[in-house]
């Protein structure tokens, strides 16, 4: 038995706002309680900044906003039907329900340096 594709449609007809970078970034260190977190970096100051920035990108997602990294990639939320699909362990079909899905798509020169081998053990920066 064949499975059925998989359809997606949109969330909104409307273009959803964006959250960028320098928003996100802004807004994680307004969370942060010692003020500017930059001054003297210790690896815990670091994590908190980083839960914080990836606490604001969920916080966007949540509200229908894509959230745009330049030089990285863009965030957005994919809406997906409820589709039938095949369970191996009953052997048998079943209903997924509808969800939202993450979506990102890389920026292309990410996605090229990503894709470019590493060349003597070495990382360019």
């Amino acid at each position: 038995m064949s499975r059925p594709a998989r359809k997606t449609m949109p969330i909104t007809e409307q273009k959803p706002e964006s959250a960028q970078f320098m928003q996100i970034l802004q807004e994680a260190l307004r969370e942060m309680p010692d003020g500017d977190p930059l001054l003297s970096v210790t690896f815990h100051k670091e994590k908190k900044v980083v839960l914080a920035f990836l606490r604001r990108i969920r916080f966007h997602l949540e509200h229908g906003r894509k959230v745009v990294l330049p030089g990285f990639g863009t965030f957005s939320l994919k809406a997906w039907k409820p589709r039938k699909a095949w369970n191996p362990a009953l052997g048998e079909q079943m209903v997924v329900p509808a969800r939202m899905r993450v979506r990102f798509v890389g920026n292309k020169a990410f996605l090229k340096r990503v894709e470019t081998p590493i060349t003597e053990g070495k990382i360019d920066e």
